[in-house]
């Protein structure tokens, strides 16, 4: 019986350790280096595991949703009701039951993306792929309008096009519930020139899966 040496495999040009070589070199690279690094580590290579809730979305427009947020009880500050104003804001006319998933960013990047990488603008993270699709403007009410679990103290960031507001710098929406329970509706900056620009590890994105 033949067996392989450690150093054969690791020169050969097929096999598995060629095939780990192309898909670190392809655009899903930063991916399978992490689950490498994490494989290495003797930890879950895959720990992925996202909180899937299906919610109803659409059916009202932007100033029946302002007025529904408000009679829930629900804040909605100053640069999240400025954004809803911007042209790109879009509601959806009828109403559609959606799944949407809720991922931290450490269980899909080795370190903090920049909005493009995070959102799939960039080639460095396939959103479809991994069957995710971005959030439509007004998912981020209707997340708070259906109480969708979200936890005290830690805010969801909504993973869509980024909106620019009157500031002139693009935004998203960000989905969080007080310590004292009360759910809010704000907006946080997705710039390649500030903070928003990297996201961090402990962050959380919410996007929609794919149909």
């Amino acid at each position: 019986m033949t067996t392989t040496q450690p150093d054969d495999v690791l020169g050969a040009d097929s096999g598995p350790v060629a095939d780990l070589r192309a898909l670190l070199a392809g655009p899903q690279g930063p991916q399978w280096a992490l689950a490498l690094k994490r494989f290495v580590g003797k930890e879950n290579p895959y720990p992925l595991s996202p909180d899937v809730r299906t919610i109803p979305t659409g059916g009202l427009n932007r100033d029946d949703l302002l007025n529904r947020l408000e009679a829930e009880g629900i804040e909605v500050t100053e640069l999240a009701r400025d954004l809803m104003t911007r042209p790109g804001f879009r509601t959806a006319p009828r109403p559609l039951d959606v799944p949407f998933a809720c991922l931290a960013v450490s269980g899909l990047f080795a370190e903090g993306p920049t909005t493009g990488e995070a959102f799939g603008y960039e080639p460095i993270f396939d959103v479809a792929g991994r069957g995710l699709a971005l959030c439509e403007p007004d998912d981020a009410a209707h997340l708070l309008l259906a109480d969708a679990g979200l936890a005290p103290g830690e805010p969801v960031y909504v993973a869509m096009a980024p909106l620019t507001g009157a500031s002139g710098h693009p935004r998203v929406f960000v989905v969080d519930v007080s310590d004292q329970g009360r759910r809010r509706l704000d907006a946080y900056s997705a710039s390649a020139d500030d903070y928003g620009s990297r996201w961090r590890l402990a962050d959380r994105f919410v996007f929609r899966r794919a149909s």
